[in-house]
């Protein structure tokens, strides 16, 4: 009886970065329930589509998707961790120590950019910390306080969700837009050459038509029938003999002289 032999999974080796993270807050902690996801999210959109679309195409997609959600995150949030800090500072806060659920975890991935996001979440974290302090210090109120935490944990979440969903989308297009090129490009190849079957079987029919028409021209004339036969006149029948007694036919009969005197 065959055994059947086991294939190892195919593995290659990839270049990857390591870092360390700490998050204190929920608010930033989030962010890795789907860190995986997003990290394969952001290689697809950088590298995996350059297979199936021009590159020029994958830049320009790639550098408007951060210019426009990634890089305007991260500018407001340092904004706005400068100005607690400085509140914290005016105030003589002391930083809130106390944490149920810290967080304090090594990442893997693959992409460099993927370390831009965790720059986000790690401001992100510094900013709801800060807020925390002010908070529990009486300098801001619950309305400030839940305004600020929830508008930059939103829109990180929008962000990540965002990625993900244009990686699948741009993946599943551009796959789908190679396939209908190749389907085309085969039924184009399948009707070429239905063509030259159909061009080499009428040239062959012409050579064919050619070929008897020639041998038609050179052909030597049949022999003749019987029926053919019978109605050629032979020698019996026309003669020198016979053509006098034609001529003679229809002249008068010729009188002796002594008689007709």
């Amino acid at each position: 009886m065959a055994q059947e032999v086991s294939r190892k999974p195919f593995v290659i080796s990839r270049a990857y970065m390591e870092r360390q993270v700490k998050f204190n807050s929920h608010d930033a902690q989030i962010i890795l329930q789907g860190f995986g996801r997003l990290a394969g999210a952001m290689y697809r959109l950088g590298i995996s589509l350059r297979a199936y679309l021009p590159p020029e195409k994958v830049s320009a997609f790639s550098d408007a998707l951060y210019e426009e959600l990634v890089e305007p995150l991260q500018k407001k949030i340092g904004e706005e961790l400068a100005l607690m800090e400085a509140l914290c500072q005016q105030h003589q806060v002391q930083p809130v120590e106390n944490y149920t659920r810290p967080i304090d975890r090594k990442l893997r991935y693959y992409y460099p950019k993927v370390g831009q996001i965790l720059d986000i979440a790690q401001s992100l974290d510094t900013l709801v910390c800060r807020l925390n302090d002010l908070w529990f210090h009486g300098h801001i109120g619950d309305a400030k306080y839940f305004e600020l935490k929830e508008a930059y944990r939103s829109r990180l979440l929008h962000i990540a969700r965002r990625i993900r969903t244009l990686a699948t989308t741009k993946m599943e297009e551009a796959r789908a837009r190679v396939a209908a090129r190749e389907r085309a490009g085969a039924q184009t190849t399948a009707a070429g050459a239905l063509g030259s079957l159909v061009a080499d079987k009428i040239s062959q029919a012409e050579a064919r038509l050619v070929a008897r028409e020639k041998q038609g021209a050179v052909e030597p004339a049949a022999s003749p029938t019987a029926e053919d036969q019978a109605q050629e006149p032979t020698e019996t029948d026309s003669g020198p003999d016979q053509e006098q007694q034609e001529t003679t036919a229809g002249l008068a009969p010729v009188v002796p002289l002594a008689a007709s005197l």
